[in-house]
């Protein structure tokens, strides 16, 4: 993008300086608090500027006749893009390559800090702006405001989750955000952003800023799993392969950019798999051609090899190597050896970056042998708001939670939120039981079974959820300040 834009903006003459601001953490990505981070950060530290213009990194201009010079208004830079074929009003008039004078931002108080994962923030400043009577509008030249999109999936990790059995006629954490816009705008924003400045690197074409914005990191993490212990390191550290004989790795997350679905042989998939990133979380062995018989997957979820998986008979070939890189929160941690019990609770010690409004939930959601059960957990931590501050530490130990017994794998995504069902903090770890009965792979596929049915029953169900008066008015209630329910 920046072999575009820097030509262009020294053909319009423009004085400029181009920031690239980056989330310092692996965890799920928060679009607006990083915005308003950046725009503190730059105007503390690199002079006042009378002009901001927030560029997604996947849009590139066109034309240079679309001038990047702040007007009257909040201008949305980019109303024609080819993806929507040119077409205006996609969605949002707020979005993708936006113009705004630091006044105007801060009065409408920025960009929500709420919108974890993708999606609705852009729609959320949008609201903003037009109650300030700051509706944005088109550039001069609107005709060549033009942009092409840079094709691009985002990894598994990064979209939104696929909701659990029966969530479709649910309420979400996002729901709540739209429909209690108006009451979090006065007090959600840029004047109540908390982020911690992590390091920074100068380019010649560019400055990146490295911010963080957790309220909190974990300095310990420890899963006891029918009394096994799987120790997940908060060190980042070097990347490993863990292997697993006749395991499958789910399907459902092949790797999507085209020009990685391909075999590969043993240590070229390796190799591979770590240059990608976060984009490979494992790799598989899924023929017997003398070679290049590996392929990544995007999410490594284990799975027990059923004959139902595969058109002939199970592969005698079959193996699954799952990459766990140290200290990075993308992975599914497995447990390497096999429980009889499928029991497990955590224990976490955590440190402050800075003090908390809210006092925290642990939850998690169980799958088994990749399929949503419905099964959720919640553990209040015992932890004042008040008594959280820069550096102060805090520990705790959930429950033992007691699952359904059978064999197979199971995977928990645990997370820390807060009562706006913020989510600050997750991880996931993956276990297999052994009870070592006869009839376990009858009971593992008549469970499957049991799963399928609550899938088919909740599948039509319509997403659109009819909100009742009272239960608006209480939602609205409840987001009209950041702290504690009294």
């Amino acid at each position: 993008m920046l072999f575009y834009l820097h030509p262009m903006l020294q053909r319009q003459e423009i004085h400029y300086c181009i920031f690239v601001v980056e989330q310092f953490d692996d965890g799920r990505f928060n679009k607006g608090l990083v915005m308003n981070s950046a725009f503190l950060e730059i105007q503390k530290s690199f002079g006042k500027f009378d002009c901001f213009v927030f560029h997604d990194v996947d849009m590139v201009p066109e034309d240079d006749r679309n001038i990047y010079l702040c007007q009257d208004k909040p201008v949305h830079l980019s109303p024609f893009i080819d993806k929507y074929q040119y077409l205006a009003h996609y969605g949002t008039d707020w979005g993708g390559v936006t113009m705004i004078k630091p006044d105007q931002y801060l009065e409408a108080n920025g960009y929500s800090n709420m919108f974890w994962g993708w999606g609705y923030e852009d729609s959320d400043m949008e609201f903003r702006l037009k109650e300030k009577e700051l509706s944005p509008v088109w550039p001069v030249n609107e005709e060549s405001a033009r942009y092409s999109m840079i094709e691009h999936d985002h990894p598994w990790r990064f979209q939104n989750d696929v909701n659990d059995i029966g969530s479709s006629g649910k309420i979400t954490a996002k729901d709540k955000l739209r429909l209690a816009k108006k009451e979090r705008s006065n007090w959600d924003g840029i004047h109540n952003t908390k982020y911690k400045f992590d390091h920074i690197f100068e380019d010649e074409l560019f400055t990146k800023i490295y911010v963080d914005v957790r309220a909190f990191e974990a300095e310990e993490l420890q899963i006891v799993i029918d009394e096994k212990v799987l120790e997940i390191s908060q060190k980042i550290g070097n990347c490993s392969f863990k292997t697993f004989d006749q395991t499958y790795l789910d399907p459902h997350f092949f790797i999507r950019i085209q020009k990685y679905k391909a075999y590969y042989d043993e240590k070229s998939a390796r190799s591979k798999c770590i240059e990608v990133g976060q984009i490979c979380a494992g790799i598989v062995r899924l023929r017997n051609a003398g070679g290049k018989d590996w392929m990544m997957r995007e999410k490594a979820v284990l799975l027990t090899p059923d004959d139902f998986r595969f058109k002939d008979s199970v592969p005698d070939f079959l193996q699954s190597q799952v990459k766990i890189c140290e200290g990075q929160m993308f992975n599914v941690f497995p447990l390497l050896s096999s429980v009889k019990n499928s029991s497990y609770k955590s224990r976490m010690r955590l440190k402050f970056h800075h003090a908390i409004e809210t006092s925290l939930i642990y939850r998690d959601v169980v799958v088994f042998e990749g399929k949503p059960t419905g099964i959720t957990h919640e553990y209040p931590l015992n932890l004042k708001p008040e008594n959280t501050k820069k550096d102060f530490s805090f520990s705790f130990e959930t429950d033992n939670f007691d699952l359904p017994k059978y064999s197979g794998w199971y995977i928990v995504r645990a997370m820390i939120s807060d009562r706006f069902e913020q989510i600050w903090y997750e991880w996931s770890f993956q276990f297999h039981v052994d009870d070592e009965s006869t009839s376990s792979t009858s009971k593992r596929l008549g469970y499957l079974e049991v799963i399928d049915e609550m899938l088919e029953k909740y599948k039509d169900q319509k997403p659109d959820v009819k909100w009742s008066s009272e239960e608006k008015l209480e939602v609205r209630k409840a987001y009209s300040h950041g702290g504690d329910l009294v």
